[in-house]
């Protein structure tokens, strides 16, 4: 973890108040997001870029796109970032990994592009401790493969720290990507007959 990011999460610690408002879960976490953003520019004034919507991160802390993620950190959560994973595993810009909207679109990225060790920050609250938790993609433990949420989801309780090659982090990420895939497609098993 950068000293900046450090920085944040340490501020963060047991800062946010997590929402608890709506039965969604998925409703408390945006609000619980946006008041990580808004603690952090209120801190961090210069150093914070909120992203714009439907933006593939979050926020960005001094030109470093960062992704925040709300989890009971009990089961898996889904990672649904195509451009996320570009980002992370290539050398593309951040306005090429936004011009991502399809599949094809993402494989085409990954095909024609070399690989990168420049990596993807993501801060995670645990809704339950409000304990305030930094992952990169590259080197979280375990990916869930799952079919019905491609790429993949993550299980944030279930992660240590692995440094890995570009290579072998295009291998983790990808083979997993590719895991949910063949799950997907099963899934489907005798479509031909109908």
């Amino acid at each position: 973890m950068t000293a900046t990011l450090k920085k944040y999460v340490d501020f963060l610690q047991d800062r946010i108040d997590v929402c608890t408002d709506h039965e969604d879960g998925r409703v408390n976490s945006i609000k619980d997001e946006a008041a990580i953003i808004d603690a952090l520019k209120a801190e961090f004034t210069s150093e914070i870029k909120e992203a714009p919507p439907r933006c593939w991160y979050d926020f960005k802390a001094v030109e470093t796109p960062v992704q925040i993620k709300v989890s009971t950190m009990k089961c898996a959560d889904n990672f649904s970032s195509k451009q996320a994973i570009v980002y992370a595993l290539t050398n593309l810009s951040e306005k090429e990994c936004g011009d991502i909207k399809t599949w094809n679109a993402f494989h085409k990225a990954l095909e024609n592009s070399e690989l990168s060790d420049r990596d993807y920050n993501i801060i995670v609250l645990n809704k339950i401790t409000k304990k305030v938790h930094h992952y990169t993609l590259q080197s979280l433990s375990k990916l869930a493969p799952n079919g019905s949420n491609l790429p993949f989801q993550i299980n944030w309780s279930k992660q240590t720290y692995v440094k890995r090659s570009p290579e072998e982090a295009y291998r983790f990420i990808i083979d997993a990507y590719k895991q949910s895939v063949g799950l997907k497609i099963h899934t489907h098993n005798g479509y031909e007959q109908l």
